[in-house]
């Protein structure tokens, strides 16, 4: 019981997520005010662990909820819990 979070996917998770919408580095990047490197880096999954204030902010820009963009799994019954196709919608 309880939930897991998926560090290692956030990266891959948000790579899948901007190409469905569409939009570039840059474009996201300049919606969560970060620069294009950080993103890169956070879709590389080529820096630590990125904080909550960050994770909001992908996830708003992205319009996905925060826990889909974690990975968290509720280990109770859900098998795919809403998985990459959908953004967690």
């Amino acid at each position: 019981m309880g939930f897991v979070m998926d560090y290692d996917g956030i990266g891959r998770r948000v790579f899948l997520r901007r190409i469905a919408l569409n939009i570039s580095q840059v474009e996201l990047a300049n919606m969560c005010g970060f620069s294009k490197s950080y993103l890169s880096k956070i879709e590389g999954g080529h820096t630590r662990k990125p904080n909550a204030k960050t994770i909001n902010k992908l996830a708003t820009a992205l319009g996905v909820d925060p826990a889909w963009l974690l990975g968290i799994k509720n280990n109770n019954n859900d098998k795919n819990n809403g998985e990459e196709s959908d953004g967690g919608n």
